[in-house]
């Protein structure tokens, strides 16, 4: 029950912060909407990343690329002339709900998996995995905001690949890129609430 509870309390911890900062808030039943579109899309995203195409021994399609093309379509398609997106910062609270139900799905998944689990990865995924998600999600929904659709999805797959490769390359020094993502999110939120 602890790591289910690990699994899930860093996604809800995000999505109530997420809520909270909303001035006009949402209905919960449509943000619930996201969410489970976020689970939803995790599936095929999964078995996308899962197939090991190769150009001249290169990962043509590395997991940040599939798992961010699913969650740009299920953004687009959930927030095309829908009448609850009012502001921009509509935009990024649907892209991090839809980014939370993914990672939770994910987040369960590599937890109580045999060889990947345990309590070590659940509580490295909270700290890191998670949030990050949700910093990607928050990027993509503040340039979707602008109409900027290409940049929407480019910069999240961008800061995403380097996420991963940052983290299988220089697991000590990790934290700085973190870091970085979490400057470049408070960048951007400070340019919407201006």
């Amino acid at each position: 029950m602890i790591l289910f509870n690990l699994a899930v309390a860093p996604a809800f911890a995000i999505l109530l912060f997420t809520y909270i900062k909303d001035k006009h808030k949402e209905p919960i039943g449509w943000l619930v909407t996201f969410f489970l579109a976020g689970i939803l899309i995790a599936v095929p995203a999964a078995l996308l990343s899962s197939l090991d195409i190769r150009f001249a021994n290169i990962r043509v399609l590395p997991a940040s690329v599939s798992e961010e093309i699913f969650k740009f379509l299920a953004l687009i398609l959930l927030t095309k002339k829908n009448k609850h997106i009012e502001e921009r910062y509509d935009f990024i609270i649907c892209a991090v709900f839809i980014a939370m139900g993914f990672a939770t799905f994910e987040n369960i998944l590599y937890i109580f998996n045999d060889s990947l689990g345990g309590m070590s990865t659940a509580i490295t995924r909270a700290i890191f995995s998670v949030p990050a998600h949700a910093m990607f999600a928050a990027i993509m929904g503040y340039f979707l905001g602008k109409r900027k659709y290409f940049l929407s999805l480019a910069s999240a797959i961008v800061l995403h690949t380097g996420f991963n490769a940052f983290l299988r390359t220089y697991p000590h020094i990790f934290y700085i890129y973190f870091i970085f993502l979490g400057f470049f999110l408070i960048f951007l939120l400070k340019k919407i609430h201006k």
